[in-house]
């Protein structure tokens, strides 16, 4: 299994997990996020009094799928978070060694 995780802006996440959502993704989880230095978009930083720098405004998609629905959900994350300006976002890959439910205290992946 994989996780992606995606950083993309705001004003398109709503687009992004609907097509997610068409193409079958159903663990996704999202959060808005302080993006700094690459993750930065030049057209909505803003100096930050937490960071004492300039950041902006992200979301950072998270979603669980089978090996095999990776390039379909990644290809779907470029496609709808694509505007050719600085600051569209990163996608990250990462394997997943294992599972573990808390409610049935079960290890595996299903």
């Amino acid at each position: 299994m994989k996780e992606i995780k995606a950083y993309i802006r705001p004003e398109i996440s709503h687009r992004v997990i609907e097509q997610l959502k068409i193409n079958g993704a159903t663990n996704i989880s999202i959060a808005k996020v302080k993006g700094i230095g690459l993750f930065e978009d030049p057209t909505s930083e803003k100096y930050d009094a937490e960071f004492i720098e300039k950041s902006s405004d992200i979301y950072k998609i998270e979603l669980i799928c089978f090996d095999e629905e990776e390039k379909k959900f990644t290809e779907t994350i470029k496609r709808e978070a694509y505007t050719g300006k600085p600051g569209d976002g990163a996608i990250f890959i990462s394997e997943i060694q294992k599972e573990i439910k808390i409610k049935k205290d079960a290890e595996g992946i299903e």
